[in-house]
């Protein structure tokens, strides 16, 4: 329904139309990132690659690294298209990257193997991954400016819990398909279905994102002015004699409101430069950047080893793929929960949270690869999943509310080029030093140090939180 169609439409009407679309968006964009979230269950989809071709680990974990940082640089290109609202072409641009990549990998043979799925799954698939990520993100956001924490929560659960739910998947086949044609069948399936939601998911106009209500972070700002209006229209319609009638300018009174404030409740829109100065001359910045290095670098630590953790334990292939996906879902689980607990209990306290739940992650992994529990290990990826997925989720909430909503795709981009350096110290650093040390518990006790030095970043972003109120 367009634009002009919703608005010739009584008032209720009105605000169910626009709900109803920005729910497609949401679930739309959900959607896709599940399918795109694959990229976290490379260990299962490269496994047949490094059994052929017999890849070290410290190759695995370089192609899980190459792919992060690809990511991340994707993301900083899709920052520039959504600020230039050209979304439908970066989901193009996205889609034929990752099938040109996704038909590299599958066409991958013999010495050169290794270095050749370096370039077209760690570069080009995850760059085309990274433009439409970071496309999605901003744009869900920007039709959610009452509810942003939970939308992108909810989008970045899809993400999270793909490698989950596909990765089992992607092992069935396995067993009954040989692998080039799966992977290739793979790259075009997720291209096609990018390209189809490239015509749903787009930027709001500025009707529809007055229709949405007011942003979260700005609501206590214009409470007053909106209560306001709202007590005058109860006052006029305190003489009218029928209930009906009272709901109905009540309604038109929220629709109004919501209408009128759309400008005043927006976040100050600033210039891309502004808005980078003033991003780089934020403490915030640094300390949120850091708090990511330390989570995220023990979350990709964990995903860059895989398969190898469970398989130490003496499991079969299935179970393997099983186990390490417990990282996704606790991934998932911890982007959903982690929205949710933002918009609730603000930046902060979640924040601390996350930092402990990341303390007792390395310790339950430790556990169980010393008693040899399954159920330990399932357990220890489930906290390096929540802790991760909710870190991850704090990034786009703190830079909306800091930097605005307008340039939060290039600002976010910028932000999460933490993972880059995340990914090689985290992901190929962890493969290294377990190779060199011959076992995994120095690993995990550099990630218990991280997750301490995370908790005492939140600290320090808590005096600086009391002092500018």
């Amino acid at each position: 329904m367009s634009v002009s169609a919703i608005n010739t439409l009584p008032a209720q009407q009105q605000v169910s139309a626009v709900s109803a679309k920005r729910v497609v968006v949401l679930v739309v964009g959900t959607a896709l990132l599940l399918f795109l979230g694959l990229i976290y269950a490379y260990s299962v989809l490269l496994a047949p690659l490094k059994a052929e071709h017999n890849w070290p680990v410290s190759g695995m974990t370089l192609i899980f690294a190459l792919s992060i940082s690809s990511f991340t640089i994707g993301g900083l290109l899709a920052g520039q298209i959504v600020r230039r609202k050209k979304t439908r072409t970066g989901f193009i641009l996205g889609a034929a990257f990752l099938l040109a990549g996704f038909l590299g990998t599958a066409a991958a043979t013999g010495d050169g193997s290794l270095v050749q799925v370096c370039v077209t799954y760690g570069v080009l698939a995850s760059f085309g991954i990274g433009v439409v990520y970071n496309i999605v993100i901003p744009v869900v956001s920007w039709w959610f400016p009452d509810k942003p924490g939970l939308a992108q929560g909810v989008c970045l659960m899809g993400f999270g819990m793909g490698g989950f739910l596909l990765g089992p998947v992607i092992t069935g086949l396995y067993a009954k398909v040989a692998w080039r044609p799966v992977i290739a069948l793979v790259g075009a399936v997720f291209a096609l279905i990018i390209v189809v939601c490239a015509f749903v998911i787009r930027v709001p106009r500025g009707e529809e994102l007055g229709l949405s209500g007011d942003s979260a972070q700005d609501r206590g700002d214009h409470a007053d002015r909106c209560t306001d209006k709202c007590s005058a229209a109860s006052r006029m319609s305190a003489d009218l004699s029928t209930s009906a009638s009272t709901v109905r300018d009540s309604e038109a009174c929220g629709l109004a409101a919501r209408k009128s404030a759309v400008h005043e409740s927006a976040p100050r829109v600033l210039g891309a430069r502004e808005s980078l100065v003033q991003m780089f001359h934020s403490p915030v910045f640094y300390l949120e950047f850091l708090f990511l290095f330390c989570v995220g670098s023990n979350g990709m630590g964990i995903t860059g080893l895989g398969r190898e953790l469970p398989l130490s334990l003496g499991v079969d292939d299935m179970a393997a793929a099983l186990i390490i996906g417990f990282v996704n879902i606790g991934s998932g689980f911890g982007r959903l929960g982690g929205g949710m607990l933002l918009d609730r209990l603000g930046s902060i306290r979640t924040m601390r949270g996350i930092a402990v739940i990341a303390m007792l992650a390395p310790l339950a992994m430790a556990a169980s690869l010393a008693q040899v529990s399954v159920g330990l290990q399932l357990i220890a990826c489930l906290l390096f999943g929540l802790s991760w997925g909710a870190a991850i989720v704090t990034m786009p909430f703190i830079t909306r509310r800091e930097w605005g909503q307008e340039n939060l795709a290039q600002n976010m981009a910028i932000v999460n080029t933490y993972s880059i350096f995340g990914s090689m110290v985290g992901s190929f650093g962890a493969g290294i030093l377990a190779e060199a040390c011959g076992s995994y518990m120095p690993v995990l006790a550099i990630m218990g140090a991280l997750a301490v030095v995370a908790l005492l970043i939140v600290s320090r972003m808590g005096h600086l939180r009391k002092q500018r109120a």
